[in-house]
């Protein structure tokens, strides 16, 4: 099977709509949203990362996309560094067109400084094309969603669920 085939979608996806509010998964005090998505506006990433924040949806996650959550007459630059911070985990959803995104790179600089400076594991850096990958973020373990997402799909899961402090 290969990825995005609507077969390989649903074998994950169980095509249910998101679960009533008061059976979505708690979130820590101060936050929103379980995941921030950083992806680039393409047609290719929109779906996608659509397809990926519904199978969240579906098992109780609140996911915030900018098309859909960024609060209209805010500048942009100010809607990113409050909706990370009222996110518990950004996903980095890398293609080739990824960094060629300003606001892409801006998300990547600002969840890294949120990464490094509170000690926590909120980055979930995702490589969903063979593309280049930012410098500052070479260290980071990478979810390889190049593969079919019955392969990948878990790993990401465990990551959004890991706990947030760094253990060092």
């Amino acid at each position: 099977m290969e990825y995005g085939s609507t077969n390989s979608w649903g074998i994950i996806c169980n095509q249910q709509r998101p679960p009533p509010l008061s059976e979505r998964l708690p979130l820590p005090e101060g936050k929103d949203y379980h995941v921030f998505f950083s992806y680039r506006n393409t047609e290719e990433d929109r779906k996608w990362t659509r397809n990926v924040i519904t199978e969240l949806e579906n098992r109780g996650f609140k996911c915030c996309d900018h098309e859909l959550d960024f609060l209209p007459g805010k500048k942009i630059i100010q809607n990113i560094k409050e909706y990370i911070k009222r996110s518990v985990k950004t996903v980095l959803v890398f293609s080739k067109e990824y960094n060629e995104s300003l606001y892409c790179k801006i998300e990547v600089h600002y969840s890294l400084h949120m990464s490094l400076s509170e000690h926590k594991h909120i980055l979930i850096p995702v490589k969903r094309e063979d593309c280049e990958i930012p410098e500052d973020l070479e260290f980071f373990t990478w979810i390889d969603a190049r593969q079919d997402i019955v392969l990948w799909f878990p790993q990401f899961l465990a990551a959004i669920k890991a706990p947030g402090k760094y253990d060092y």
